[in-house]
């Protein structure tokens, strides 16, 4: 298991995982060497595959999501910074990691600790482009080093993450993402709700799978993948 902290360093985490792990780099991906990191074994896999954020979600990211897993298989701690991220040539400006296992966040540059492995990850874009199809380049460096590293990628589409075509996340993985950009808003009495809306509760989040009015008194959360009724809504949490 990774873990992906919140840290005075500006590191992704403290914990050491599994040792030398390679990933399989997907279909789409960007795999991007750096001769220092790559050589030892390190990667930086991001798939073109993403999804659109909610536009007034967050102040800061209002862009994309997409899916990316990173490697440390070296001895050494490094600090990898995105210079500069594009869809088209327009920059998409600032990015934000999130660990889609933990909920965890970073935002850019980060630490990766030696000998550690981050398989599940999505990387958050303050902006999107006028179009989410096309050539997605990524510029960084290894360490403060000189030579910035530019790799590409090609986006076919990114559908809003909260409809059902964004087939890049998992539910659960959709309400971690909306939860790290305050892109969840919290339940709410006497309200309508719709089926797809997913709301915030005490200890996790509720998605309606049955559209309704809810009631006066907020739902207990249920285990993971179950679900509870509120008046007239039904609500399912996410497994």
């Amino acid at each position: 298991m990774s873990e992906f902290e919140e840290q005075p360093t500006g590191g992704i985490s403290r914990r050491t995982v599994t040792k030398a792990m390679v990933w399989a780099v997907p279909a789409i991906a960007i795999a991007a060497p750096v001769p220092a990191f790559a050589a030892s074994g390190g990667s930086f896999n991001l798939s073109g595959a993403g999804c659109k954020l909610p536009g007034n979600s967050n102040s800061i990211y209002k862009g994309y999501a997409f899916r990316l897993s990173i490697a440390n298989t070296t001895n050494s701690s490094i600090t990898l910074n995105i210079t500069q991220i594009t869809l088209n040539n327009v920059s998409l400006g600032q990015v934000k990691i999130v660990n889609l296992d933990t909920g965890n966040s970073q935002v850019n540059p980060f630490l990766i600790p030696a000998n550690t492995s981050y398989p599940n990850l999505a990387l958050l874009t303050e902006n999107a482009t006028n179009s989410s199809n096309g050539t997605l380049s990524v510029t960084y460096t290894i360490d403060g080093g000189n030579t910035f590293t530019t790799v590409t990628a090609t986006v076919t589409s990114a559908p809003p993450i909260n409809g059902a075509s964004c087939s890049t996340f998992t539910a659960a993985e959709k309400v971690t993402i909306n939860s790290a950009i305050g892109g969840v808003p919290s339940w709410q009495a006497n309200t309508a709700y719709a089926v797809g809306d997913t709301v915030q509760v005490t200890g996790g989040f509720l998605t309606a799978i049955v559209a309704g009015t809810s009631g006066a008194t907020e739902p207990a959360l249920p285990a993971p993948g179950g679900t509870v009724v509120d008046n007239t809504v039904t609500w399912q949490r996410p497994g």
